[in-house]
């Protein structure tokens, strides 16, 4: 559930973020910078684990999840309303820009 943020607009919520194993650590830092709730799933020992096993952790602490992974995006495995929320990151393969940057406006 979104919380308002400490020290933000009144506008801006909380939001309990994973991040999967493909994802950066120094999102973790960026996002919780502006005052999210950040877990991983590399710090909760999940790192290989099957893609069953990452949602159910997701649900569980009720938090969405942000990846690299496209799988994540198949709304028949993964129907809107049965988890938190899903972001699927894709980035143009060619793109110079620093993968931590779009966390930054995240």
């Amino acid at each position: 559930m979104a919380r308002q943020a400490r020290g933000s607009r009144p506008s801006c919520r909380l939001v309990k973020v994973k991040l999967d194993e493909n994802v950066t650590t120094a999102a973790k830092a960026l996002i919780a910078e502006h005052g999210h709730e950040v877990d991983t799933i590399v710090d909760e020992g999940l790192t290989g684990a099957a893609d069953s096993v990452v949602i159910e952790a997701c649900r569980a602490d009720e938090r969405m999840l942000v990846t690299f992974d496209v799988g994540f995006g198949d709304i028949r495995a993964y129907q809107p309303g049965s988890h938190d929320g899903i972001v699927v990151l894709r980035l143009a393969d060619n793109d110079p820009t620093p993968r931590s940057t779009y966390f930054a406006a995240f």
